[in-house]
């Protein structure tokens, strides 16, 4: 066998057992999600579940969510058959959305696993949300963006609204489609400098979110809510530096923008806590743009650099999984339960 043939076996041995180890993981994900008996949030969506299977509804629910929950009791499921449903539907659309901004799957999903993913066991029907917008967001994710693709990917914004109202910050990523990335750092920093302005006038805020509809998430308290602020935002600059970082002396337009956009999202956290899921929904699309770059060996050589951006990346995320969910209020809220009540585990 010469060179190449062992250079071939090797790697074809590495995607194989790169695959398999995705799946596992992939599965253990499902079973955390599917098997689940008991969160924060799932007395009250089993409740809404069956009352709605009994004719009645109190309008909370948007209306895909609401199309879907009466098709699980039109075919005779019970709450915990349509949450498997649910989690089949919604880890395989995921999944399919992440692999269209990296083929390294395995670290990126893994990182998800660790953070945010358990927040999406619970709040699923945002998670809902979230994966048909990042979905969509391939039609915008590239450096020549046309209008039909502009009108693709507010298509899909508009359906994951339809099943959490919040999705629909994600019209923002419609700035990617401007030519120079400059511009869209530009707009973002006014739009964030918008929001930290209305921090002086709450009732003003609150008014334009009875507006649009989204008063519930009008939970003004800046006490409350600047350490979950600062936590992120440190976050975000991390992020972000890893990100260039990682793209320094390679092309990444749209990925420099996509990180950009992120930016708006940040102050919405002073306004909100419950904003702060607009935000963590896109970490997994910072796992994979920093990823993407940073090939750990270079044939059977390390590349140094490579590997101190993935371990302070994993670091990162490992150090706000720890403050969101392995103290405090979360862990008791969030984590615990997850881990407890599981028809498997």
């Amino acid at each position: 066998m010469n060179g190449f043939e062992k250079t071939y076996k090797k790697r074809t041995t590495y995607i194989v057992v790169e695959k398999m180890l995705f799946w596992l993981i992939f599965l253990f994900s499902w079973v955390l999600f599917a098997l689940n008996t008991n969160n924060a949030d799932y007395r009250n969506y089993e409740n809404a579940y069956n009352l709605i299977g009994q004719g009645q509804n109190d309008g909370y629910f948007e209306l895909m969510f609401l199309i879907l929950v009466k098709l699980g009791n039109l075919f005779g499921l019970s709450y915990q058959g349509f949450l498997a449903a649910m989690a089949t539907i919604t880890l395989l659309l995921f999944r399919k959305a992440i692999s269209n901004f990296t083929d390294n799957m395995l670290i990126t999903y893994g990182l998800f696993i660790v953070y945010p993913f358990m927040f999406d066991i619970v709040q699923y029907r945002n998670f809902i949300a979230y994966a048909v917008c990042l979905y969509g967001l391939k039609y915008i994710y590239k450096e020549a963006v046309t209008k039909k693709d502009m009108l693709k990917y507010a298509a899909f914004v508009i359906l994951g609204s339809l099943f959490h109202l919040s999705a629909i910050a994600y019209m923002a990523f419609l700035l990617i489609a401007l030519k120079d990335k400059k511009n869209v750092l530009v707009i973002s920093l006014l739009f964030s400098g918008l929001f930290i302005v209305l921090l002086a006038f709450p009732n003003l805020f609150k008014l334009l979110l009875d507006l649009v509809g989204l008063s519930r998430y009008a939970r003004y308290d800046i006490g409350n809510n600047f350490s979950t602020f600062v936590q992120y935002a440190a976050v975000y600059i991390m992020f972000l530096a890893l990100g260039m970082l990682s793209m320094k002396g390679k092309s990444g337009t749209k990925e420099l923008k996509f990180m950009f956009v992120v930016l708006i999202f940040v102050p919405l956290i002073l306004f909100s806590g419950s904003a702060s899921r607009i935000f963590r929904n896109v970490f997994t699309v910072f796992y994979a743009i920093i990823l993407n770059r940073t090939n750990i060996l270079n044939g059977q050589k390390l590349q140094v650099k490579n590997f101190f951006i993935v371990l302070i990346l994993s670091v990162t995320v490992l150090f706000v999984f720890y403050m969101q969910l392995g103290s405090g209020l979360y862990f008791d809220t969030v984590l615990a339960p997850i881990l407890k009540n599981n028809i498997l585990l």
